[in-house]
């Protein structure tokens, strides 16, 4: 368990693909982190727009991390349980993007094309998950 107080949580939205494809409505999208409480409103959330998640409105949902969250702790992203790649609108694209507390940002998600020995890690982690329960 950390010492560290909850943080003000880190709000994310933007455009997110899935294999070259707007990722379809009732895609699952989550962050996953040190600290970073899965499982609770806000993390994950549900699409309701093909190749959108959240919006940037006030009254939008949003993907929102939080927890026991230091700064700048590496959150990664996770699209339909595959893990995504994060970029700000033309930026260049990272395996993770750091926590920012009380931060609300946009951020594309993508899961790009894969390689069969990299669909196969990912295969064998998704079935990893399910047998510890995680």
């Amino acid at each position: 368990m950390s010492n560290l107080p909850p943080a003000l949580p880190h709000a994310f939205y933007g455009l997110v693909t899935f294999k070259g494809n707007p990722a379809p409505v009732g895609s699952v999208i989550e962050g996953r982190g040190e600290g970073v409480r899965t499982g609770v409103p806000g993390n994950p959330i549900i699409t309701t727009e093909a190749g959108k998640y959240g919006g940037m409105g006030g009254f939008d949902p949003k993907l929102v991390i939080q927890g026991t969250v230091a700064e700048g702790t590496p959150i990664r992203f996770y699209v339909n349980d595959v893990q995504a790649q994060c970029a700000m609108p033309g930026a260049t694209w990272q395996q993770a993007w750091p926590f920012m507390a009380g931060g609300i940002t946009r951020l594309d998600l993508r899961v790009p094309e894969s390689s069969w020995l990299s669909r196969a890690v990912e295969w064998l982690r998704l079935i990893w998950r399910k047998l510890i329960g995680k």
